[in-house]
């Protein structure tokens, strides 16, 4: 080691050493079940394909020019003695390796929490499968998370449920709409079986498939569409509010369109508001994702921000065959937030038509 060298360039060349030591390490650590592999462990069985390689395109209208996304093939697995951490949704082998398949976020992301841990309880019912259910934010939870759920226990119908003791209201409220009592557990999990279907790297992608399952699930609960009817929703209690909300709120009531905070509605609400909606807007957030239970021709209008710049409800969109809008503002260079009078002008230009 040069001692006359850049004490800045030092650390940055120790930096990259330990973050490559690090990687290192992780890479001994995680298990593919891929399906190109040659043969899987004693304790692995891929038993059938939920859905086949795809390829989408969004039509450009926030980045210009169209963006591509593959999907693979997503399996449905059979795993023996591994262990669950319920909360995120990571399954460990049983040599304590995190599989890739069971996350949509990469392995490599440098997060000493996530290990598998020597505390882990076991659980065993050797005639009853286990199927687990992630608590992962609104979004991920409804168009990445819930679909796979609901492909492996359609699959297994009589498997038991894990989830965390801290789930959100929303995945307690889909469980209940489904008439599925869960296992609650605080801490990880090693279980006799469990059932899984593989996650790609798709985060922010709606698979079409996905979709149509989630939406056929919850069938009953749909309503039918309102012609006319507009709903805004509202930020102003959350997070990444921009400071003139309010006055939005005030022109766009003016203009009869209904203002919901969806985080205070229970799912079933939400399933019922959303899809008897013609309009939806909103600034770029989880309650968009209701565009879910939205009918085909509908209209969506996101109210987006540059600095949380994001492509993920146009994609979803356009795997709903919804019209999509959007309205970009930067609150970095602005003081004046959200253009209401854009929006407005949006709003109209809807609504006459």
């Amino acid at each position: 080691m040069n001692l006359n060298q850049n004490p800045k360039i030092l650390l940055s060349g120790i930096k990259i050493k330990l973050i490559q030591m690090y990687l290192n390490r992780k890479s001994r650590n995680i298990f593919f079940l891929e399906v190109g592999r040659p043969k899987l462990p004693d304790w692995a069985e891929r038993l059938n394909e939920y859905s086949g390689s795809l390829e989408v395109v969004t039509n450009g209208h926030l980045t210009e020019i169209p963006v591509t996304h593959y999907f693979t093939s997503r399996w449905i697995f059979s795993l023996r003695n591994v262990t669950i951490e319920p909360e995120r949704g990571d399954v460990y082998s049983p040599r304590g390796q995190l599989i890739v398949e069971s996350s949509n976020w990469h392995p490599y992301f440098p997060n000493p929490l996530r290990h598998r841990k020597n505390n882990r309880k076991i659980l065993s019912t050797p005639d009853s499968p286990y199927i687990v259910l992630a608590s992962w934010a609104y979004f991920h939870f409804l168009i990445e998370n819930l679909p796979l759920f609901l492909a492996a226990k359609n699959d297994f119908p009589h498997a038991n449920v894990l989830i965390a003791k801290n789930s959100p209201r929303y995945l307690r409220d889909a469980l209940d709409l489904l008439k599925i009592i869960p296992i609650e557990v605080g801490y990880q999990v090693t279980v006799d079986k469990l059932v899984m279907c593989s996650v790609g790297r798709d985060t922010g992608w709606a698979h079409p498939k996905d979709i149509s399952l989630v939406k056929a699930q919850f069938q009953p609960y749909i309503t039918e569409k309102v012609t006319g009817k507009s709903i805004y929703v509202a930020r102003s209690r959350s997070m990444r509010s921009p400071l003139n909300e309010k006055d939005l709120i005030d022109s766009i009531s003016a203009l009869g369109v209904e203002v919901i905070y969806a985080e205070e509605l229970s799912l079933q609400e939400q399933i019922s508001r959303f899809s008897s909606c013609d309009l939806l807007i909103g600034i770029h957030g989880a309650g968009l994702s209701n565009q879910v239970w939205m009918q085909s021709g509908t209209t969506v209008i996101e109210i987006l921000d540059k600095q949380y710049f994001n492509i993920c409800f146009e994609v979803l969109a356009k795997v709903k065959g919804i019209i999509y809008e959007s309205v970009i503002f930067d609150s970095k260079s602005s003081d004046s937030g959200i253009p209401v009078s854009e929006v407005l002008k949006k709003i109209t230009l809807v609504q006459s038509t």
